[in-house]
């Protein structure tokens, strides 16, 4: 039978492998959602045929507003703050999205609930 420090370290293992697992996780569901949101943009890479994609970045400001609008929707009862919104969401400038919330605000669909904090209406 297994000694309680055996078990100790057997069960620090099994949490450290699934840490790995979860940000594996996270790291694809991150770029399944940037390209859901942003669209692709084929680039072709020096093989010829064998093209890369790569995803577009998006200097319409309505298109962002969109963009940020789907992320707040895509959990709806998570209060977002400007840097995940941000991390989430590199092609649209940080200054930008401040000022896209509170339009969202204005048209009803973003809510702030606290200082820097906000979610889906």
């Amino acid at each position: 039978m297994a000694s309680l420090k055996e078990k100790i370290q057997a069960a620090a293992a099994k949490v450290e492998s699934c840490k790995e697992a979860l940000k594996t996780a996270q790291s694809d569901f991150d770029a399944l959602f940037r390209q859901a949101v942003m669209g692709r943009v084929k680039k072709p890479k020096a093989g010829g045929e064998n093209a890369e994609f790569e995803l577009a970045s998006t200097p319409n400001p309505e298109s962002s507003i969109e963009q940020i609008s789907a992320l707040l929707k895509s959990e709806p009862n998570k209060e977002w703050n400007y840097s995940e919104i941000n991390s989430r969401l590199p092609s649209v400038p940080r200054a930008s999205v401040r000022v896209f919330l509170y339009k969202l605000k204005k048209d009803e669909k973003a809510e702030k609930t606290g200082r820097g904090k906000w979610k889906a209406k």
